[in-house]
């Protein structure tokens, strides 16, 4: 087995940090129940350590980083950055233009 590069590393552990932190209000016995998974298993899934001292959540976290994906929660709305580039800079065109002219002065 080989080292994984450092960009990888990182990133696997904020998917690592991302998924335990969804858990902590879920319990692991609801989380068993929605995804057809024993808990005892759930449970090895999440604390067991392997040969290469990760668990199996580590493990696919890492695998999610080399693949580029993230773990974010299902209300987040994805937005390619080119595009919320140009709506920032549409929305400061219209600000500026639009905006009211301030009473109280240089502040």
């Amino acid at each position: 087995m080989t080292d994984m590069t450092q960009p990888v590393q990182a990133a696997a552990q904020r998917i690592t940090t991302a998924m335990f932190k969804a858990m902590r209000d879920t319990p692991q016995v609801r989380i068993a129940e929605l995804t057809g998974i024993s808990t005892s298993a759930l449970s090895r899934m999440l604390n067991d350590k392997g040969d290469d001292d990760r668990t199996q959540l580590e493990r696919f976290a890492a695998v999610l980083a080399a693949l580029d994906q993230r773990v974010v929660p299902a209300r987040h709305v994805a937005v390619d950055p080119d595009e919320l580039k140009a709506l920032r800079l549409l929305a400061a065109q219209r600000c500026l233009e639009g905006a009211p002219q301030s009473q109280m002065g240089d502040l």
